[in-house]
């Protein structure tokens, strides 16, 4: 029972990544520009139409800067296209070599049966028809090739490369029943191109201070206390010093003096009991005496 449960926890992620994949692939492709999707393509597996996004520097917006038109979608076939590309009013057309070596304004990627490149405005018109499909590869299949320059390179800026849907366009395979859903996923899938030129580099300069603040206290205190108790046998003394680093010395002597007709001692009183006592010691020596 447990091991079901944890069988069906894991194919539940499983749907979900899956299922992220998929949103994460249609949230980077886009409808060509002007194209309203048909409904067509719903359910339908097609190839999706890309241009290159390039970055360069500053330095490097010098030169023609080299755009790929491609398919990407494994086996998908088909076999005539017509396509407008425009460019940014800032990049114009320049020239680049075909599988002859000649200049020209676009090259085709392949043999075609029939292939034309038109120059539309401020952009292309790329049109083939092949007489038998052709089948995208596995990493995707490179359609065209043209070349663009940017006119007044500035630093931070992108200049957008765009497929342009016009009434007529084409990604086709002539005769077969799902040609218009083919188009219609085409032109739903797009992934536009641009040139973008890196900004300027901002250098950052800190500079740090460290301030360090020393003091140092010392307080020496001194105590001295001394008492002294005399009697008339013995002479006692007492003293206690406790030593505290300070800057005074203070010295108290107290002297418990002895009371009058007491005999001289270290407790106050004693002398009374003292006498008593001799007087009953003596007579009763005396009494003793008589009684001999």
């Amino acid at each position: 029972m447990k091991t079901n449960t944890i069988k069906r926890a894991f194919a539940a992620m499983a749907v979900s990544a899956v299922a992220l994949s998929a949103a994460a692939m249609n949230a980077s492709a886009e409808n060509a520009v002007d194209y309203t999707p048909t409904g067509k393509a719903a359910g339908f597996k097609g190839a999706s139409l890309e241009l290159t996004q390039k970055t360069i520097t500053l330095d490097e917006a010098k030169n023609a800067q080299q755009i790929v038109f491609s398919v990407k979608g494994a086996g998908t076939k088909y076999d005539s296209t017509g396509i407008h590309i425009k460019f940014d009013e800032g990049l114009e057309l320049a020239m680049t070599k075909n599988s002859f070596n000649k200049d020209v304004i676009a090259a085709p990627m392949d043999q075609y049966g029939a292939s034309e490149a038109k120059e539309d405005g401020n952009g292309l018109f790329l049109t083939f028809a092949n007489t038998a499909p052709l089948e995208v590869a596995a990493d995707g299949s490179d359609l065209w090739t043209f070349s663009v320059k940017v006119k007044n390179p500035e630093a931070g800026k992108k200049y957008p490369i765009q497929i342009v849907y016009q009434n007529g366009d084409l990604f086709d395979l002539k005769g077969d029943a799902n040609t218009e859903a083919l188009r219609d996923y085409a032109f739903s899938n797009v992934t536009q191109g641009y040139i973008a030129i890196e900004g300027t580099t901002t250098t950052t300069s800190t500079t740090t201070s460290t301030t360090t603040s020393t003091t140092t206290s010392t307080t020496t205190s001194t105590s001295t206390s001394t008492s002294t108790s005399t009697s008339t046998s013995t002479a006692r003394q007492s003293s206690a010093a406790a030593t505290n680093k300070t800057t005074s010395t203070t010295k108290k002597v107290s002297t418990t003096a002895p009371k009058a007709n007491s005999p001289k001692t270290g407790v106050p009183g004693a002398g009374l009991a003292v006498a008593g006592l001799a007087v009953a010691v003596g007579t009763a020596f005396v009494l003793r005496k008589k009684e001999d």
